[in-house]
């Protein structure tokens, strides 16, 4: 209750509940809408089915296309150019989304909370760091944890 007492919030609260009440007073009217061959309620009030158009079947398998390829899983270290391949094949074989999908479910990378280093394994987040045969320190380098 204590927020209607700050002026702004109960001035706004006020001016919703005066146009909900206005929008309430205004009786309905019946009006008359062209409406293309085919259309119908199919016995439901409330209910409007138009025609199908074979544009309207193309929008909706691309457009559902397009989702299902903007939300391909990245995996971990992935390099932008191997992640667009990724993208463009599920575009063409939708089963590489699902099988990334089932991969990072079934790796069980949730379940490891409390161990970063497991959560990382499962996840396959690990790397390694390895010298190479001609690697030598420069002069002044020190190792802090060696």
């Amino acid at each position: 209750m204590a927020a209607l007492r700050h002026p702004i919030l109960s001035r706004w609260l006020f001016c919703v509940c005066a146009l909900v009440c206005a929008a309430a007073a205004f009786p309905l009217h019946n009006i008359t809408l062209p409406l293309p061959l085919g259309t119908t309620n199919h016995g439901t009030p409330g209910l409007l089915c138009t025609p199908t158009k074979w544009t309207d079947i193309a929008l909706f398998y691309l457009f559902n296309y397009v989702a299902h390829a903007a939300t391909v899983l990245t995996r971990p270290g992935e390099r932008s150019d191997d992640f667009f391949a990724s993208v463009v094949g599920s575009l063409l074989c939708p089963t590489l989304g699902l099988y990334r999908g089932i991969e990072a479910i079934l790796c069980g990378a949730v379940f490891a909370r409390k161990d970063d280093l497991r959560k990382a394994a499962r996840s396959g987040a690990l790397c390694m760091v390895v010298r190479g045969r001609d690697w030598r320190p420069l002069d002044g380098d020190e190792a802090s944890n060696g």
